[in-house]
């Protein structure tokens, strides 16, 4: 089993990558064609239960199944903050029906993997195995999300696991998620880590509480690769979670320009600034940031190459201090987002990398169609390149299914397929992608900090 914190995506895109060797070795072997169906666009299926299914049959030699909740940290108030990381790391722990020692040997005896992955707006369960393996397997899956123990002596026993996710947290990722505490303050500005003050307190009863508040039906999305339909929607007709009583309602997200900054011995700064950008529900806004952010750049295209001299952001950076990395930073979530840059540099420069960072970004309304095209081009690469990662699909799936699909009729993805990808990025136009960028020339910004900051300019001194 493996659990790990979701790193969220720039594009919350769909990703799929098909596995046909197996079967073309076959088929050449008994002389038969084989024959690859082409990907369609997925449908996602919401049952009476409220329970959305989403599913593609991409005849994967492995069968990936995730169940997707939203229910990540944006959704912890003051009392619980850090619940979500805490149930990452408890992901596999004993259940009702099954015991910490069964749930591991029993998958591993299959070959399969359970993982746990928690973001800001969703906790996602996923076990993953060989398809002759994955209806055995199922039953695992459904008590390890909807029967959920929380003993005691198991839950302090992985104090350390938190601990050391602590412990493991780089600057840059600390920068970020200080920029979405400056940007949103509460709710989307919880950190998906647990504070160092919470680190311990998380008792089973809280947990417990927890779940029984956002693990409900009408929160839940079932999805699936390389498995058989019937199956996921059996499997969603029998899960036993209850109704949404109602009662829970979620704040807007109000954009705040603040800054926060974290001084240590560091030799270096990372700084991240960003502005306020569009969420998921905009569709063709949000894609437009994401042009964006190519076109402005996210550091080099080359491996070991310096990128300087590739785009507007990291060529303006180096005309201050060639030490410096930084890259566009570009982050949707389902009603709001975030887009500015990220930038790492010795401390004797930030200050001048990060106002030259700041130059190019307050400019970017004036940025030429070349750099757009490009900006499209390399998006569609990525995302097709992405597109061949099973894994990765499967997230994807269950993030659209969780945050956009309908919970009341069947609704069709967005982002499922290539074809969709294609039609939607040569549907952003160079106006559009202009309009975007002026957005964030004309707004405020929020800024967050860390490192040896003695250079580093406060948010109110930056232009």
């Amino acid at each position: 089993m493996a659990s790990n914190v979701a790193k969220v995506p720039h594009l919350k895109n769909i990703l799929a990558k098909h596995h046909f060797a197996t079967q073309a070795a076959a088929a050449t072997q008994t002389g038969q064609s084989f024959s690859i169906p082409p990907l369609q666009p997925v449908k996602a299926t919401a049952l009476p239960n409220k329970v959305v299914v989403a599913g593609v049959e991409n005849y994967s030699p492995i069968s990936r199944v995730s169940i997707v909740l939203r229910a990540g940290s944006r959704f912890e108030t003051s009392e619980n903050l850090g619940c979500t990381h805490a149930l990452r790391i408890a992901a596999g722990l004993s259940t009702e029906n099954y015991t910490h020692f069964g749930i591991r040997r029993t998958i591993q005896q299959a070959g399969g993997n359970l993982t746990c992955t928690a973001g800001r707006e969703t906790i996602a369960y996923t076990l993953e195995t060989t398809r002759d393996k994955i209806e055995d397997l199922l039953k695992i899956l459904e008590d390890v999300v909807c029967h959920q123990k929380f003993k005691p002596w198991e839950i302090s026993d992985n104090l350390p696991r938190l601990k050391l996710d602590l412990a493991r947290r780089t600057p840059h990722v600390m920068a970020v998620e200080l920029l979405h505490k400056a940007a949103f303050r509460g709710g989307l500005g919880n950190s998906i880590y647990s504070p160092k003050y919470m680190v311990g307190r998380h008792n089973p009863e809280m947990l417990k509480h927890y779940v029984n508040s956002l693990f409900v039906a009408d929160r839940t999305a079932l999805v699936g690769s390389g498995v058989d339909p019937t199956l996921l929607m059996n499997m969603a007709h029998s899960l036993p979670m209850q109704s949404s009583s109602g009662n829970f309602v979620s704040a807007a997200p109000k954009f705040h320009g603040d800054e926060l900054r974290n001084d240590t011995g560091s030799e270096f700064a990372c700084v991240a600034v960003a502005g306020q950008s569009a969420g998921l529900s905009s569709g063709k806004e949000a894609l437009a940031f994401a042009v964006l952010q190519y076109a402005l750049g996210v550091g080099p295209q080359v491996k070991w190459g310096s990128g300087s001299n590739c785009n507007p952001l990291t060529r303006g950076v180096a005309g201050a201090d060639s030490h410096a990395a930084v890259s566009a930073l570009s982050v949707a979530h389902s009603d709001a987002g975030l887009f500015g840059f990220v930038l790492a540099a010795p401390a004797q420069s930030a200050g001048k990398a990060v106002d030259a960072a700041v130059k190019v970004l307050r400019g970017a309304d004036s940025i030429g169609d070349a750099e757009i095209n490009k900006g499209k081009a390399q998006l569609r690469t990525a995302l097709h390149l992405a597109f061949e990662q099973g894994d990765t699909m499967a997230e994807e799936i269950g993030l659209q299914a969780a945050l956009l699909a309908s919970h009341s009729k069947e609704s069709t993805l967005p982002m499922s397929a290539p074809s969709q990808i294609k039609a939607a990025i040569d549907g952003v136009s160079t106006s559009d992608v202009k309009a975007a960028a002026k957005k964030i020339a004309s707004g405020k910004l929020c800024m967050s900090a860390v490192g040896d900051l003695s250079t580093v300019p406060y948010l109110d001194q930056l232009k």
